[in-house]
């Protein structure tokens, strides 16, 4: 199977979007803006009924570069309760945890983007790729 990761939904065309990954057979995992879900929680139970994985993208998409500690944490906690809720509404078990900084940016510098890195591990974000990093990167 194929497995395709898709940033910044659900969109305006959300269900064409699920309607297209079920008829080519790829599964995805689904990186959402929290701001996005909240309005648009069916069709994130309908895509955790067909089996694709609801991720971490933030809740309103801002460059992580220019936040504080506290701000990062809101951006990451606010959204995985709106996941949570989406999770519990399809009665499915949360069981993987993937995060994606919007555009790629996990801080202005090395100092913050350890403590955005720590602040996934402490909301439960493993490595997804076996290195010291939490959130799933942006490939270059």
């Amino acid at each position: 199977m194929i497995w395709l990761t898709i940033d910044d939904g659900p969109s305006t065309r959300a269900e064409d979007l699920l309607d297209f990954l079920r008829s080519k057979g790829f599964g995805a995992l689904l990186f959402c803006r929290g701001d996005y879900l909240q309005t648009k929680t069916e069709w994130g139970v309908r895509a955790i009924k067909e089996g694709y994985i609801l991720c971490n993208h933030s809740y309103d998409h801002p460059h992580f570069s220019t936040l504080t500690r506290e701000q990062v944490r809101e951006q990451i906690a606010k959204t995985d309760a709106i996941i949570d809720q989406v999770y519990a509404e399809a009665a499915v078990r949360r069981s993987l945890r993937y995060f994606r900084f919007p555009y790629g940016d996990a801080g202005a510098n090395e100092k913050t983007i350890e403590a955005s890195q720590q602040l996934l591990g402490e909301y439960g974000y493993p490595s997804p790729l076996h290195s010291p990093r939490r959130d799933v990167d942006v490939m270059d």
